[in-house]
């Protein structure tokens, strides 16, 4: 089926930001993995993506802080071997739950 939508449940995920790790980037890294144009302006992270390889990837994301929560979207565009390409969109959100224990 050509241009087929999926969509997913939400995923919740627990994360401890604390002085020891708030200055490294929140996005994972892999050798392959390019990460360009990392920004913080006021509020606001952005930044884009491209991954060489048999797995193809472009993309770009921001996210917009407040001070107990924040929002953000991420576009990935892949291309694998022998199939179609893909097209991710992802919306998040979170909030502060109280000190790291």
């Amino acid at each position: 089926m050509p241009d087929m939508l999926l969509h997913l449940s939400a995923h919740k995920e627990t994360i401890c930001i604390n002085n020891k790790n708030q200055s490294r980037s929140p996005i994972a890294t892999d050798k392959l993995c390019e990460f360009r144009n990392y920004r913080i302006i006021d509020n606001n992270a952005s930044w884009a993506m491209e991954c060489r390889g048999d797995l193809k990837m472009t993309g770009s994301g921001n996210i917009e802080f407040e001070s107990d929560k924040y929002k953000g979207s991420t576009v990935i565009k892949m291309e694998m071997k022998d199939s179609k390409p893909i097209k991710i969109d992802h919306i998040y959100t979170g909030k502060r739950i109280g000190d790291c224990k």
